[in-house]
């Protein structure tokens, strides 16, 4: 998951479960009818702080409702112990079939994997989507696992890490790390390598999403980071399994399993041209003579 990290604090809340009742809409097409699809997410993070070292963050969970409807407009999801939690919207995008909105629930961080795990164990968990009037949707998804990560962790390989500070956005910039290493996990549809780089304000200046596993470098073109800034990149190895449609779904569900550091950096101050530089000495001898003249 492509995620925004939030507050180390967990909800303190806890809501009673929701009616689930299929949405009624004939009139939009068949896949916008209810909750088209649900994805869940689970994230181990780490930092990168020199050339081989990473030391764990903490781990958290996030659930997804999607949906294509104009009639649903939040709702709740409900965890194997009954207890739910709040769904609210977090993005959009447009493809041929319309408009998919994401309706997204997701944690602190935990200390490490196994309390999230315990917070957010097996079994089956329940979306309801609501809109106006009577207007009610769900759908589930079962996590039939906890642990489909990837064996190695993610992290910049080389001198890549070393080279990001104090980088020339004037050039490409190469960043190498190993390819994801799955011997022995079972059960995975697809695995995937992300990469990104964000600013300071959080906006994504360059992605590489959905990458092959197989992949050991990525290459920001130069002029892509401005000079004197600081930036965050996150590679993230995340292992995809897809799960039958539940209880309303149209389309089957997703269980992600991320391993995923980050790290920080800053590019080098950009270099005067040597237009500027003449100019500046020029500057400077006529303000020598002016003050001599003042002497």
């Amino acid at each position: 998951m492509n995620c925004t990290l939030r507050s180390r604090s967990l909800p303190t809340w806890c809501a009673s479960a929701m009616l689930l009742v299929v949405a009624s809409t004939a009139a939009l097409p068949a896949r916008a009818q209810g909750i088209d699809s649900l994805a869940q997410f689970r994230n181990d993070v780490w930092k990168q702080t020199d050339s081989g070292t990473v030391t764990p963050i903490g781990s958290f969970f996030g659930q997804r409702a999607n949906t294509y409807s104009t009639e649903l407009s939040g709702g709740v999801f409900s965890d194997p112990f009954g207890n739910s939690f709040p769904l609210t919207l977090a993005g959009f995008v447009t493809d041929p079939v319309g408009l998919l909105k994401a309706y997204d629930y997701q944690t602190g961080y935990f200390a490490n994997r196994a309390a999230m795990d315990a917070a957010f164990g097996l079994g089956t968990y329940r979306a309801t989507l609501t809109g106006s009037g009577t207007t009610t949707a769900g759908a589930s998804i079962t996590a039939d696992s906890l642990d489909r990560y990837a064996n190695n962790l993610p992290q910049l390989s080389g001198d890549s890490f070393s080279r990001l500070q104090g980088a020339d956005a004037a050039t490409d910039l190469t960043v190498t790390f190993d390819a994801t290493n799955n011997l022995g996990v079972t059960g995975v549809n697809g695995s995937y390598i992300f990469f990104k780089v964000m600013a300071s304000d959080g906006a994504v200046v360059f992605a590489r999403d959905f990458q092959p596993d197989s992949l050991t470098s990525v290459t920001i073109p130069a002029q892509t980071l401005l000079p004197g800034a600081s930036y965050r990149f996150d590679l993230d190895y995340s292992n995809r399994t897809i799960v039958p449609a539940e209880g309303g779904a149209v389309r089957p569900g997703t269980l992600a399993y991320d391993v995923r550091v980050f790290g920080n950096f800053a590019t080098a101050a950009a270099v005067p041209e040597p237009q500027s530089l003449w100019l500046m000495a020029v500057g400077g001898l006529a303000l020598v003579a002016w003050k001599r003249r003042r002497a």
